[in-house]
């Protein structure tokens, strides 16, 4: 559908701070997850972008973290806070 409809395709991860069983931190997994768009851009010949966030919490913060991630600034622009140290949403 992306690629019939020129759709880009977003791929958004939340990861916890701590090591787990896909990496050892969470910048190797940020890496790895954009390996991964990138691939499916070259196989898929599709526009693909990957953006990883991280949280001590990735359960509890999912689906504000998600909502940021899709909507940015326009999330922001509504009085939402964000915390630049973890880079999640405050508050919720």
């Amino acid at each position: 559908m992306s690629k019939h409809y020129q759709a880009p395709i977003l791929f958004v991860s939340i990861t916890s701070t701590l090591p787990g069983p896909v990496a050892h931190t969470p910048e190797e997994y940020a890496q790895k997850l954009k390996a991964f768009a990138e691939k499916q851009k070259a196989e898929r010949g599709i526009e693909a972008e990957a953006r990883t966030y991280t949280s001590p919490d990735p359960a509890r913060d999912l689906d504000t973290t998600l909502t940021r991630a899709i909507c940015g600034e326009r999330y922001r622009s509504r009085g939402h806070k964000f915390s630049s140290a973890r880079r999640v949403p405050q508050g919720h």
